[in-house]
């Protein structure tokens, strides 16, 4: 008897039913696609799902009796009878057959009774072989296939052990990921965390697929410091609804979380008074304004017992709550709106004069923090005798002089709006971008930044600021660790492919810096969408790894199909998937690469509840 840890094959799951590869289909470019047959059983349809490995002897030669068999792995699975008549048929014919038909099906259960009713399904290869010794007390090794499965050979099923070896090939000893196999109860598909993070990743779903939950239960996991890899995210979250879907870290692990808004207009004006330094002191009314706001999933609202655990979560949320600005210091500020300000078509005296005045006006403000009132102390020095206007203009024709002089104005006019928008907020609840840098290049502890603001184009421009410093503070470090990964929800927000303004321009070039040249300095980026065929294809061309659930739309699918370098058949089984149902394909942070291997993702809802201490069944 063949010990079952140490046998490659699961043969009890198509029930002694005979079945056969009967044809092989080339494509365009070089791959195969594979038909194949099996007799029907109930639960021999029931055991087989969509992204199983199972294995074909191939045409290599035996070696001491033992065969060399192909790997694939199945995109569809369906039956059919053949004693089904077509569309054409008499209705009377048809409905009188479909009685029949019917009882065969339901008759066999565990063994093929009629040769009318066959499985059939398409397979395509994993790209591997191993040869195959009965006498053997270990599992077979394998290796790159070097020939192509043999028509008429018989399909065996590959057993858990062997499923295991092949999807976790080389990084079995890595922690425990938040994926197990769709297939395997408790078989864990590991993953290489630091490939992961700086060769990039992708999460390609559509609406209703967990696609936010599935970005939490990554994000909870790569900054837990479980994995083995000290590593900080920075989450930028233009829908605002992390908070809520990472509320169990601000419970369990506040000091290790951040919840940043870029500019005040996304946060209530009451929440802003309890900010910084007056966080130790929220009242109860504030805290329960912070939960109404709350994005909470439907899974987890009017769930008894949660609302105390919520309140304690919130309230280290408020102190942990920063208001941020892309720029340092009022000197970055001057120098950024003047920027802003300037149309492209102003010429080179305008241009130069203005460059005089930025001198001028910014003396002085180097190091000096965004306050209202430093805001409104560069105003002043607009205004202030003698002017720094007054030298840059001297020199200069009446058009030049209005041209740059509505540059200042219309630079003031924002100030002045800046500097209205910070009365009422304290000083300390302004965190400078500094800090943040400071932060996330510290290996002291790991760190989750939700970034998170009211206007897209702010979000924009402020990661790409974010984004450049640490870049560039990255390359003075002698280490590649902590690494950083910048997640980016709503990607197609953030990288669309079809606008140039300065802002998305800017966006575009930082990803696919970091994308190109990050990794050797330890920093990667993330992106979830549900619209891959609206991204920039020069980004998605550089991750490395796609975790893909349903797309509906054949645009998307065909382009993660082709930034990825795999065939549309391969991504079949998502049509089936429910919700939480993942595709990981990776040329680098799985042991199987390249070859879509079937998940289920951890429940983000549920590992909320599990540390609320709450039962699943509450």
């Amino acid at each position: 008897m063949v010990n079952m840890i140490t046998n490659p094959f699961d043969d009890e799951r198509l029930r002694g039913a005979r079945s056969a590869l009967v044809r092989v289909t080339p494509d365009t470019q070089g791959r195969f696609s594979f038909e194949l047959w099996c007799q029907y059983t109930r639960l021999g349809l029931d055991s087989l799902q969509i992204g199983d490995l199972v294995a074909i002897e191939n045409y290599t030669p035996p070696t001491n009796g033992n065969n060399v068999y192909s790997v694939l792995t199945l995109s569809q699975i369906y039956p059919v009878h053949f004693a089904i008549q077509g569309k054409d048929a008499y209705p009377g014919h048809v409905f009188e057959s479909m009685r029949s038909i019917r009882e065969d099906w339901e008759s066999q259960s565990e063994r093929p009774l009629h040769l009318t009713t066959t499985i059939m399904a398409q397979a395509v290869s994993t790209g591997f072989q191993f040869r195959y010794n009965p006498r053997s007390t270990e599992l077979p090794p394998f290796e790159e296939e070097r020939n192509i499965p043999m028509t008429g050979a018989e399909i065996r099923p590959l057993s858990r052990a062997m499923v295991d070896a092949i999807i976790n090939q080389g990084i079995r000893d890595e922690p425990d990921s938040p994926f197990n196999h769709k297939k395997f109860d408790n078989l864990n598909v590991k993953l290489n965390i630091e490939s992961l993070l700086t060769t990039h990743f992708g999460i390609f779903g559509f609406t209703g697929v967990g696609k936010s939950n599935l970005v939490s239960s990554l994000v909870s996991a790569l900054s837990s410091g479980n994995l083995g890899v000290s590593a900080n995210i920075v989450l930028m979250d233009p829908n605002d609804e992390y908070l809520a879907l990472l509320i169990d870290k601000f419970e369990s692990a506040p000091d290790q979380v951040s919840y940043i808004h870029v500019g005040p207009e996304s946060l209530a004006t009451r929440i802003i008074q309890y900010l910084g330094d007056n966080g130790n002191n929220v009242p109860n009314e504030v805290i329960e304004l912070m939960r109404q706001q709350l994005r909470l999933p439907p899974a987890l609202q009017n769930v008894p017992n949660l609302t105390e655990y919520l309140r304690r979560a919130l309230s280290n949320a408020i102190r942990r709550t920063r208001i941020v600005l892309p720029f340092e210091d009022i000197r970055t500020l001057i120098h950024e709106e003047l920027q802003n300000q300037t149309d492209e078509r102003t010429g080179p005296a305008a241009r130069e004069a203005l460059r005089n005045v930025e001198r001028n006006w910014s003396d002085g403000f180097e190091g000096t923090p965004i306050t209202s009132e430093n805001v409104k102390r560069a105003i002043d020095a607009a205004n202030a005798f003698p002017s720094p206007f007054a030298q840059p203009f001297q020199h200069i024709n009446d058009a030049t002089k209005g041209t740059a002089k509505g540059v200042i104005d219309r630079t003031l006019r924002e100030l002045d709006r800046i500097q209205r928008g910070l009365i009422n907020i304290p000083p300390s609840a302004i965190i400078p971008i500094g800090d943040l840098i400071q932060s996330l290049n510290s290996r002291e502890r790991h760190q989750t930044i939700i970034i998170t603001g009211r206007k897209d184009s702010e979000l924009k421009h402020f990661a790409s600021v974010l984004g450049n410093q640490l870049y560039d503070s990255r390359r003075q470090m002698t280490s590649r660790e902590p690494f950083i990964s910048f997640v980016f929800d709503e990607a197609d927000l953030f990288l669309p492919q079809d606008r140039q303004d300065a802002d998305t321009v800017a966006i575009r070039e930082l990803c696919i810096t970091l994308a190109r040249r990050g990794r050797k300095f330890g920093l990667g980026i993330g992106i979830s969408t549900q619209r891959a065929s609206l991204l920039d294809t020069a980004v998605m061309a550089n991750l490395h790894t796609y975790f893909v659930s349903k797309l509906p739309r054949l645009s998307d699918r065909q382009r993660v199909s082709e930034a990825f370098g795999i065939s549309e058949e391969q991504l079949a089984p998502t049509f089936t998937f429910r919700p939480g149902n993942w595709l990981i394909i990776s040329h680098d942070a799985t042991g199987l690469k390249g070859v879509p291997i079937p998940t289920i993702a951890e429940d983000a809802n549920q590992r909320i509840l599990r540390n609320a201490g709450i039962s699943e069944q509450h």
